[in-house]
């Protein structure tokens, strides 16, 4: 009896050794202070204002040492169930024929036609009409939104609207993204098959995409986001092949070859401005991992991305009378901690600083604090006209003076603003981006015809688009709610999960030193651009890492993260 007693007692201790290494306990530990501190903010405004008076002192020590300890064993278990994937059976030398990507593509389209079909003729976005109406000549082109999107959303119009109207102009339009989007993760599933990566695993990368609503949600939303995410997807899974390949000693394929990884980051960084840093820093990162030979190719792709575009933004599109982005919407962090100073520090600011600011500004500076919302930067970003390069020289100038004085107003101004994408313990509803009542095509028509906005010629067609299926669409809305009400999967609702997710694999990677963690710096670089997002919280913003999750555990299971034991034992088995 002492026997089988004894070797349960030596699995459960090595069970715990392996839980409590240091990796778990730094995660632990920043997950507890990002839970702690997002409380903070979202209960008393302040990442400090629990620490006022020492009974919530003495809470406070107590919460972080309680969720400290208890995210280190959360965070352990994670990280010793991904060494056990990473040492399941795998059949390195399985074929992939194009069943293995229609099989995933049709399971998709068929678990997403559902929310497909209840939103037709599609889910509309204010940004998809702003579009449109530029590219029709209603409203100067503009590169605030990526151009080659707005050509894109043009031409299907134009197609459809030959085709049979609006109303099939709409609907071909979403119909191309949910198969573009649906693809791009079908072909990332024929890539793990050949990788090996365990049947177990795909299987539920695959359900994970088909059964979480944020996929057929956003897929069926007119906006730019949804064709950029498939872009960010099909680079991530090439760049990841590539470094498979590069680790098995072979020669890259056509489609991992330098040139590929080119045009597709070109492609990806074309569909939305931010893109280009997603690329930038994964083929940077994954120089390291190159053969010395290959490293070459990779450079010069990076080359190639950086060039097309510069080119692109700076030489092109001014050439051809295209308006550049206003210079307002890069002072997302600046001009919320300049309103919050204004409000809550009206008194403290020089004669010289208010004349600085108020160079930028189309309202006075006594009016900026009225204008600070915590959750989006909107109202004071669209009184701001930073294009002048003096203006806005002076204007930093005085933006860095106030922050020295009024360093916790300006911390507390930075982590209000970002703090949905890091702790999941705030209310956030991300249907808030989807609300049923108003992405319809009725909507946004009567609302920016009010505006402003004139819809003349072919999109004159869309006042006579209706958007059917209102019951259905209300059940849809309650049903996604209840959804995000769920205990433990209502997190799949939080763009801070995806952001943990993330974070774990990466640090993971680390440890096991895998090969794809060019992958997770591309997700990290995700979560730096929701920090600076003008919404405090946004599935919208989140949708890149969101689309990354899977294709990130997938690879960090196929590029070389076994132990030495496992892959012993796989040899001697073949």
């Amino acid at each position: 009896m002492a026997g089988p007693a004894h070797a349960r007692a030596g699995r459960a201790k090595s069970l715990v050794t392996k839980m409590a290494r240091p990796s778990s306990i730094v995660l632990g530990l920043v997950f507890a202070l990002w839970c702690y501190v997002g409380r903070a903010i979202v209960v008393t405004g302040s990442c400090t204002g629990y620490l006022h008076d020492g009974r919530h002192v003495l809470l406070s020590i107590a919460f972080l040492v309680v969720a400290w300890a208890l995210l280190s064993l959360l965070c352990g278990l994670l990280l010793v169930g991904l060494d056990a994937l990473a040492d399941l059976p795998r059949d390195e030398c399985a074929g992939a024929s194009p069943c293995h990507f229609l099989g995933p593509l049709a399971v998709l389209l068929a678990c997403w036609l559902p929310y497909v079909v209840i939103s037709l003729p599609g889910a509309i976005n204010f940004d998809y009409f702003n579009q449109l109406s530029q590219f029709f000549g209603d409203r100067p082109l503009t590169n605030h939104h990526p151009v080659l999107m707005t050509m894109v959303f043009g031409w299907l119009y134009e197609l459809g609207y030959v085709l049979g109207g609006a109303r099939v102009a709409l609907v071909l339009t979403v119909v191309v993204q949910v198969i573009c989007l649906a693809a791009s993760l079908a072909y990332a599933q024929l890539w793990f098959r050949r990788m090996g990566v365990p049947r177990a695993v795909r299987i539920v990368a695959l359900a994970f995409e088909a059964l979480c609503p944020i996929y057929p949600l956003f897929a069926r939303v007119l906006v730019k986001d949804t064709l950029s995410a498939a872009t960010v997807v099909l680079f991530a899974t090439l760049l990841g092949a590539r470094l498979w390949q590069e680790g098995r000693g072979e020669e890259p394929t056509k489609s991992t070859s330098a040139p590929s990884l080119a045009l597709c980051g070109i492609l990806c960084s074309l569909t939305r401005a931010n893109c280009v840093y997603l690329v930038a820093a994964g083929l940077v990162v994954a120089l390291p991992y190159a053969r010395r030979p290959s490293r070459r190719g990779l450079a010069l792709s990076l080359a190639a991305v950086v060039v097309a575009y510069g080119a692109w933004t700076s030489l092109l599109l001014p050439a051809l009378g295209v308006r550049p982005t206003d210079k307002a919407l890069a002072l997302t962090v600046p001009l919320q901690q300049t309103a919050a100073c204004q409000r809550y520090a009206p008194e403290d600011v020089t004669d010289s600083e208010r004349k600085a600011i108020q160079g930028i500004l189309k309202v006075d500076y006594d009016q900026v604090g009225s204008l600070y919302d915590p959750a989006t930067v909107d109202p004071i970003q669209s009184q701001a006209d930073a294009d002048d390069p003096a203006r806005l020289s002076a204007y930093l100038s005085a933006w860095r003076a106030q922050g020295l004085r009024h360093p916790g107003i300006y911390l507390d101004a930075f982590l209000r603003g970002n703090v949905g994408y890091w702790c999941p313990l705030m209310p956030y509803d991300s249907i808030q981006d989807l609300d049923y009542s108003q992405n319809t095509v009725e909507y946004h028509y009567q609302w920016m015809r009010g505006i402003g906005y004139a819809f003349s010629g072919q999109l004159s067609g869309l006042a006579n688009v209706h958007t059917g299926f209102e019951s259905a669409r209300a059940i849809l809305g309650g049903l996604t709610r209840a959804f995000a009400g769920i205990p433990v999967l209502g997190l799949l609702d939080q763009p801070a999960f995806y952001s943990w997710a993330c974070l774990l694999l990466g640090v993971w990677l680390l440890t096991r030193k895998g090969r794809a963690l060019p992958v997770f710096v591309m997700a990290g670089m995700v979560f730096l651009v929701e920090c600076a997002s003008p919404l405090h919280a946004s599935m919208r913003y989140a949708l890149p890492m969101a689309t990354l999750l899977p294709i990130l555990l997938c690879l960090s299971l196929g590029c070389g993260t076994r132990t030495k034991a496992a892959g012993e034992r796989g040899m001697a088995s073949r």
